[in-house]
Formats: C-alpha cells, sequence, structure tokens
C-alpha cells in the first residue's frame, strides 16, 4: 500500500511540473482540479430578443471589433 501510495504522490508531483514546464514554454496551462469549481458555476444561454440591444452595446464597447452587426445564420450567447 505504501508503494502505491508515494507513486501517486510522484505522479501528482511530475504533473505539476509537467504543467509548470508547459505554461513557460506557451504561456498556457493545463486545467487544474480547482478549475472545474469555478466552470461549474456558470450558466450558459442563449440571449433573449429583449436582450439584443444590450448585447450589441456590450460587444461594441468591449471587444476589438468595427461593428457588433453579425452577417448570416447566428446565435448569440451569454455566460452568467
Amino acid at each position: 500500500m505504501r508503494g502505491q501510495r508515494e507513486k501517486a504522490v510522484q505522479t501528482s508531483a511530475d504533473a505539476v511540473e509537467i504543467n509548470n514546464t508547459d505554461k513557460k514554454r506557451n504561456g498556457l496551462r493545463r486545467p487544474e482540479a480547482g478549475d472545474q469549481a469555478t466552470l461549474d458555476g456558470l450558466e450558459v444561454r442563449l440571449v433573449t430578443l429583449e436582450e439584443t440591444g444590450r448585447f450589441n452595446e456590450l460587444v461594441a464597447k468591449h471587444l476589438n471589433l468595427k461593428s457588433s452587426v453579425l452577417v448570416g445564420e447566428r446565435m448569440r450567447y451569454v455566460a452568467t
């Protein structure tokens, strides 16, 4: 039993080292256990017709786009 526990601890430490190495290399990191808790609290849904105007205002204000006008078929989503 002790050998298995030591192996699990070492494997976990290796995973952390890999995550740190990847982050240093490309600026990205692998998800960690606590990241799922953040995602569990989010709800992604379609923007309602009544919210479309406000959605467009926020897109135009906060995103580096010339316009919030979408071309063709489109779906707008919001995460809350």
